[in-house]
C-alpha cells in the first residue's frame, strides 16, 4: 500500500498541461529533447541461488535524451540514471545469521527504441519503448536479521567490499511513456538477461549460498519526466 501511495503522489506531480492544440513546427524545433527523470519502483532478485526473495521499493533519478525529431514514427532514447534497488528476503526464521535484504546502487544507461503511438503533432507524445538498460553496480550490500543490519559494517572504514556479483547487469526493457508540453511519465518493466552470479557465496549466513545457481533482477518502475 505504501508503494501505491508513492505512485499516486508522483502521478499527481506529472500534469500534462495539454490540450487539443497541435504542435507547430516552431514549437517542435524549439522544444528541448533533454529532460529530468525522477521515479520510484519495486523489484526483486530471482533465481535459485538466493532463497525466498520478496519485493523491495527503490528510487531512481537522472537525465533522459531522445531524438529531436518527434514527428518520426520510430525514434531513440537514452540517458544516465542512478538507481537504488535490490530485494528483501523472507528468511528471518533462520535467526540473526539470516540474510534478509540485498541493496544495489547502480549507474544505468538505457538504450531504447521509441515507437510513436500518438498522432505526429498531438499535444501529448505517447510512445511504446523497447530496448535494454546497461547497469554498473556501484555498491552492493547484504543486510542480516530482522533489523536488517549491514553485514559489511565492520569493514566500512577500510574497504566496503562488494558482493560476489558480476559488475554489470543488462536488463531487457519494455515501457510506455507519455510526455506533454510541461511534464510526462514513464512506466517500465525490466528483467535481467544474464546470470549475475560471480561465485556468489555469503560465508556464515543462512540460507546456505554458493550453489552456483542463477541470480537475476526484475523491476517495475514509475517515473515522472520534466
Amino acid at each position: 500500500m505504501r508503494f501505491l501511495k508513492y505512485i499516486f503522489i508522483l502521478f499527481c506531480m506529472a500534469p500534462q498541461f495539454s490540450n487539443a492544440q497541435l504542435w507547430t513546427d516552431e514549437e517542435i524545433n524549439a522544444r528541448s529533447n533533454l529532460g529530468l527523470k525522477l521515479g520510484i519502483g519495486i523489484g526483486s532478485i530471482y533465481g535459485k541461488e538466493l532463497k525466498r526473495p520478496t519485493p523491495l521499493m527503490g528510487f531512481n533519478a537522472g537525465l533522459f535524451l531522445h531524438g529531436k525529431d518527434t514527428l518520426r514514427k520510430i525514434n531513440w532514447q537514452t540517458g544516465l540514471e542512478a538507481r537504488f534497488r535490490g530485494s528483501n528476503f523472507n528468511n528471518s526464521d533462520s535467526g540473526n545469521t539470516a540474510y534478509t535484504k540485498i541493496g544495489l546502487i547502480t549507474i544505468d544507461i538505457p538504450l531504447l527504441i521509441n515507437y510513436r503511438l500518438s498522432a505526429p503533432r498531438a499535444s501529448t507524445n505517447k510512445v511504446l519503448q523497447i530496448g535494454a538498460t546497461c547497469s554498473y553496480i556501484l555498491r552492493s550490500i547484504v543486510y542480516i536479521g530482522d533489523e536488517k543490519i549491514p553485514a559489511q559494517r565492520d569493514s566500512y572504514l577500510e574497504t566496503w567490499s562488494k558482493l560476489p556479483l558480476k559488475p554489470f547487469d543488462i536488463q531487457a526493457v519494455i515501457a510506455y511513456q507519455t510526455r506533454g508540453r510541461v511534464a510526462g511519465y514513464q512506466i517500465s518493466f525490466k528483467y535481467s538477461l544474464f546470470n549475475m552470479n560471480n561465485d556468489f557465496h555469503l560465508p556464515g549466513l543462512l540460507p546456505v549460498t554458493g550453489t552456483g545457481k542463477n541470480i537475476g533482477t526484475w523491476n517495475l518502475d514509475f517515473a515522472v519526466l520534466f
